[in-house]
């Protein structure tokens, strides 16, 4: 099949295998330059169809042509017969052109004759008739010299086109031929495949046990060298940073059980106050004034400790109203405060500037934004504000909501 030489050595295993892998990528297809057979025979019997009605036709000119040829020469004869019979006027004697005389002794005649001069009329006439058949004589000869060659052409196209027919017949053969041996080599080749990929199995699977019994050396070399206790110990020292800010924070906000150490509780995910009575965990906290803060409170300060720690964690956090224990939407007026308690003024100011002395703190890399109601008289507050929406210019247009409705 030609997919191995006949001398190619297999004592070696691995040389016979490297080879069979060689084997398996060669393509089994036939060569795709090779025409396809059936089509090429129909292509050349269009064409040889083709050449024969052009010969056809040709043949066709040349018979309309040789007949024209010679009724032409019968024609030439008929006129010079004709101008033959009518040369004798000239004979006559110039005056003697009256049809009541004769043309030979110029007596009156009791019946009237052709004129000499229509005689001679006639003569001209067939003389000029026989020199225009003259005259197209050479067209003819080279018109049918010309369908002669173009006839002969045709006829040794034709003979081509059937040798090429004949040619093709044999070719569609060995086409046929190839294209069975093809798939005697795809079948072949396909075995070989699934040798190897089955050969490929099985080292594979001795290299994965291999590799497997490295990573659990590795493991077990790693672990000897990790303490588990130093694990803790630096989770509980992060612990301790994070809780040292929420502890500020918290009193910066003036929440409830700030005397004590406010932390962090991972296994509960929850917040703790730690007080001389115990610690109190956030859901005992009461108000929602204490609910909000802590939550800001703890969430400002895992930002602080992921921006300064360097922390692959995204540096923008997004509040949403957090002025809503104090400054309820319901009792917005543009944004206004005066109205508000003086407890409830001041712990909506607190919460605003804690938030953005936090965020001056932690500097680049970090942004905080806050959607809410209030709105401070203060300069600061005026420069952080990026955009206001109120009353009719809104977030949302007013349009986009009647044509909804």
């Amino acid at each position: 099949m030609g997919l191995v030489e006949d001398t190619f050595d297999t004592s070696d295993p691995q040389i016979a295998l490297d080879r069979l892998v060689q084997v398996s990528q060669t393509s089994a297809i036939a060569d795709p330059s090779l025409p396809q057979g059936q089509d090429l025979i129909s292509s050349l019997r269009d064409e040889l169809q083709s050449l024969r009605s052009s010969l056809s036709d040709v043949q066709n000119d040349v018979r309309a042509t040789r007949h024209f040829f010679f009724e032409q020469s019968a024609f030439s004869r008929e006129v010079t017969e004709q101008r033959d019979r009518l040369a004798s006027i000239e004979l006559y004697k110039d005056g003697a052109c009256e049809d009541t005389l004769c043309p030979l002794c110029e007596n009156k005649l009791s019946t009237r004759v052709p004129a000499a001069t229509d005689l001679a009329n006639a003569l001209e006439q067939l003389n000029r008739q026989l020199n225009a058949v003259t005259n197209e004589s050479p067209h003819l000869q080279t018109r049918l010299s010309e369908l002669n060659e173009k006839q002969s052409e045709l006829q040794s196209n034709i003979v081509q086109a059937q040798r090429a027919i004949n040619q093709a017949y044999i070719e569609d053969e060995k086409a046929r031929s190839l294209r069975d041996l093809a798939i005697d080599r795809a079948k072949v080749i396909g075995r070989i495949s699934a040798f190897i990929e089955q050969t490929s199995s099985v080292n594979e699977s001795a290299d994965l046990e291999k590799r497997i019994e490295d990573a659990r050396r590795k493991v077990s070399v790693l672990a000897e060298r990790v303490n588990s206790e130093e694990v803790a110990d630096r989770v509980q020292s992060t612990l301790n940073l994070i809780s040292d800010k929420m502890t500020e924070y918290a009193a910066d906000l003036n929440l409830e059980h700030t005397g004590g150490r406010i932390r962090l509780d991972i296994k509960k995910l929850t917040v703790i106050a730690d007080t001389n009575t115990g610690p109190v965990q956030l859901n005992r906290m009461g108000s929602g004034e204490n609910w909000v803060g802590y939550h800001v409170a703890t969430l400002l300060a895992l930002h602080y400790w992921f921006r300064t720690t360097d922390r692959p964690v995204p540096g923008f956090m997004i509040f949403d109203q957090p002025t809503q224990a104090h400054y309820p939407p319901e009792a917005d007026r543009d944004g206004r405060v005066d109205e508000l308690l003086d407890e409830d003024r001041r712990a909506v100011r607190n919460l605003f500037e804690t938030m953005a002395d936090v965020a001056t703190e932690i500097g680049s890399g970090f942004q905080l934004i806050v959607l809410d109601h209030a709105h401070l008289d203060d300069s600061w507050f005026e420069e952080a504000i990026i955009e206001e929406w109120r009353g009719a210019d809104a977030l949302v247009p007013l349009s986009w909501v009647d044509s909804a409705r």
